[in-house]
């Protein structure tokens, strides 16, 4: 389990920003002000509850997890980058450096 933590996948995408485009992104910080108001630990103890005797259902969620969080790191790092460099991502939604 040490490989999968995001701390890690964090990681791995600042160096591959790193290596791609030179961009070290180390002015972001990980937090969880995006998390919504549904209480996403109740809602998960339900599915797991559900799921828990299924290991290939167990697995797939898992392996969704991590494609999904990669890919929403990726995607803001990407925002971070490109504010960095002075491009706007939208007119709706410009981002910051500093954090996501």
């Amino acid at each position: 389990m040490q490989r999968y933590n995001l701390e890690n996948m964090f990681t791995l995408i600042k160096s591959y920003f790193l290596q791609e485009y030179g961009y070290a992104g180390d002015n972001i910080e990980l937090n969880n002000r995006y998390q919504r108001t549904i209480n996403s630990e109740d809602a998960n103890r339900e599915l797991l509850g559900i799921v828990a005797q299924d290991l290939q259902i167990l697995q797939l969620a898992e392996g969704c997890y991590w494609t999904v969080l990669a890919f929403s790191l990726a995607h803001e790092m990407a925002h971070a980058y490109l504010s960095g460099i002075g491009k706007k991502c939208s007119e709706r939604h410009p981002k910051k450096e500093t954090s996501f």
